[in-house]
């Protein structure tokens, strides 16, 4: 037996920080993927406080996630 315990707070409003724009061309580029990914039913929209606008990685140069609302 261990004597550990995990405590996640999912209460209260979500954390809030600063996101970087995209370059024109390149917001076009991802607009047109998440739009298509969405056709495919790769994607669902999200209602969710928590979940983040979009997203960039760094092991990627530029593959994003982002929110999709209709």
């Amino acid at each position: 037996e261990h004597t550990i315990t995990n405590c996640i707070e999912t209460i209260g409003p979500p954390v809030y920080f600063g996101i970087g724009r995209l370059a024109p061309n390149r917001y076009h580029v991802a607009k047109n993927q998440f739009d298509r990914m969405l056709e495919l039913g790769l994607l669902r929209p999200s209602s969710s406080n928590w979940s983040c606008q979009y997203k960039r990685s760094q092991r990627y140069k530029w593959l994003m996630t982002r929110r999709v609302e209709r």
